[in-house]
């Protein structure tokens, strides 16, 4: 079996064409290609016959012969998807249509930063049983992702200041020489925004951001169906901009005052359990914490729906600086469309009209107009089906 990414040339060419346009006919390859019908018939039999592309009828209501439409074939091969979180390691396998076929989810407990999550060792000791699972010959490829700062173009997984274990790694290299197929290592956040341009639910996926919210702050930018990164790889930092907002505080990434050090989730509990240590009054949460010594992230988004009094100022104060931030991030670059997602918005997707007030009040008003703001609803699936679209974006996309 031929894997679909040793394509080159002309065939290449039709292959990226039928995937971006997920359906579309001979005629329409011939127009856009400039290559004859018999060229575009010659290679589609062949992709017929190698099981890559698949033929299905048009749906229409006019009478008459209804044109074939080819299709990328989902069952052709898969893609190992894996995503590295601060707090997690998700592993999963994806088809050629985007849907997740399994996946794993290994969460960690831990107190303070860096955690220690799957090693690399480990993390392959998994993708060694996916592969033997689904068939060598059958796995096309790997995909990572992980929240830090990774060198794209020489595959290099530079710094990652939450997570113990993965700095300076060769990770697409040593991927490769195991399991013999391609892999290609980027940050969650590229990856998610990968994700939504493919699978989500964007209008205009030429150009999108996806901002994560979490254990971290990062963005992922698409402009013109191409990821930014930067002269150096690593745009998007965006949890490292530099905030007055408080008196010096050291980041994990050893500079002082960048914004993630006042509202990623844990500083966000940790500001609001000070709060509740110096509130006098009555506080439901207060009264867990008492009791407890402890007060989950659930317990947040319950309070403040609840309209507990300190985590409802809390969590205004939180929102009132994830505006600036985005608000900022607004200013400089005029997205067409900010998809959020990460950790903050899987447990409060609530916030949102707050948010959006919030950014009334700090963006320039043309800068805010036509901006389409929305929570990605692909969760931690995205996180995976992103990691492994990579891969196919890299082939079909960039390379192009």
């Amino acid at each position: 079996m031929k894997n679909i990414l040793d394509y080159n040339g002309t065939t290449k060419q039709i292959l990226s064409l039928i995937y971006t346009r997920q359906q579309i006919t001979r005629k329409t390859l011939s127009k856009i290609t400039g290559f004859s019908g018999l060229t575009i018939a010659r290679i589609i039999t062949s992709l017929i016959k190698d099981g890559v592309v698949i033929e299905t009828d048009a749906a229409s209501a006019d009478k008459g012969r209804k044109p074939l439409l080819l299709e990328i074939n989902p069952g052709y091969g898969y893609i190992i998807g894996v995503d590295i979180g601060t707090y997690s390691t998700k592993i999963g396998v994806v088809d050629f249509s985007g849907r997740l076929v399994e996946k794993e989810i290994h969460v960690f407990v831990f107190r303070e930063s860096p955690s220690t999550i799957m090693n690399f060792d480990l993390l392959q000791v998994h993708i060694d049983a996916l592969i033997k699972k689904y068939g060598v010959n059958r796995v096309l490829g790997i995909g990572m992702g992980i929240t830090g700062l990774v060198d794209y173009y020489s595959q290099t997984i530079v710094f990652c200041p939450n997570i113990r274990g993965y700095n300076n790694l060769e990770a697409s290299r040593l991927l490769q020489k195991r399991f013999g197929i391609p892999a290609v290592v980027d940050t969650s956040a590229r990856c998610m925004a990968l994700a939504e341009k493919y699978f989500g639910k964007s209008e205009v996926t030429e150009d999108l951001s996806f901002v994560s919210f979490g254990h971290s702050i990062a963005v992922g930018t698409i402009i013109g169906n191409t990821i930014f990164r930067g002269s150096n790889g690593f745009a998007g930092e965006l949890g490292h901009v530099k905030t007055v907002l408080r008196d010096d505080r050291i980041c994990t990434c050893g500079s002082y005052n960048c914004i993630e050090v006042y509202i990623t989730l844990p500083e966000m509990r940790m500001a609001l359990i000070n709060r509740l240590k110096e509130f006098r009054g009555y506080s439901q949460l207060k009264e867990k914490y008492e009791l407890t010594g402890e007060i989950s992230y659930e317990d947040i988004a319950s309070a403040v729906q609840g309209g507990d009094k300190v985590a409802v100022e809390g969590m205004g104060e939180t929102i009132q600086m994830l505006g600036t931030v985005l608000a900022d991030y607004i200013n400089l670059f005029n997205p067409s469309e900010i998809v959020l997602g990460g950790g903050f918005f899987d447990l409060y997707p609530f916030v949102m009209p707050d948010l959006e007030k919030e950014l009334q009040k700090q963006c320039l008003t043309p800068s805010l107009q036509n901006i389409r703001l929305r929570i990605s609803e692909l969760s931690m699936d995205g996180a995976i089906i992103g990691s492994a679209m990579q891969l196919v974006h890299r082939y079909f996309v960039e390379s192009n």
